[in-house]
């Protein structure tokens, strides 16, 4: 992960004062004035970006567990905050949409962008420092399978989302 997308979503919880476990996404989103929507999309779609006319909003499938949304609403700030450039919407997409989809192929490691924004959004949503020193205070033991499940409560992620960034982080290896 660049220091730019850690830089980013550290920079982005300090500034809403949001930058503790777990993260508030909703002092996130108010702090951007992006509005969240649920929506029925097909399932193969977690998300959207959508900017037009200067406001910003993020459409999530309503039919996806809360921690799924949740990743997926950082995931969505993450391509505003890293992709987004003002100047050329505003040249290019004036009046129209802009948008950019959470689906399938984002989390298979093929798409730059999807890339970054997953990186940032596992950033937002568990910042290492704040995760590495929650896990060592509260000697959690990484390989039982209820302590993830329990940790990943805590933080609001999925098991999945929690998982993989533990590996991205060292603390346990790939299978």
């Amino acid at each position: 992960m660049t220091n730019k997308i850690i830089d980013t979503a550290r920079d982005l919880l300090n500034k809403c004062n949001a930058y503790k476990l777990p993260v508030d996404l909703n002092m996130v989103t108010d702090h951007l004035n992006i509005k969240v929507i649920k929506d029925s999309f097909d399932d193969d779609v977690s998300g959207l970006l959508v900017i037009k006319n200067g406001k910003v909003a993020i459409g999530i499938n309503r039919d996806h567990g809360d921690n799924r949304r949740r990743f997926t609403i950082a995931h969505e700030i993450g391509h505003y905050l890293l992709h987004h450039k003002k100047e050329e919407q505003e040249e290019v997409f004036v009046d129209r949409k802009w948008a950019y989809f959470r689906d399938k192929k984002s989390h298979k490691g093929i798409d730059k962008k999807e890339i970054e924004a997953n990186n940032f959004a596992a950033e937002l949503i568990m910042p290492a420092e704040l995760l590495i020193n929650y896990v060592k205070e509260n000697d959690i033991d990484l390989f039982d399978d209820f302590a993830i499940y329990d940790l990943s409560q805590y933080l609001e992620v999925s098991e999945e989302a929690l998982t993989i960034r533990l590996i991205k982080l060292g603390f346990i290896e790939p299978y």
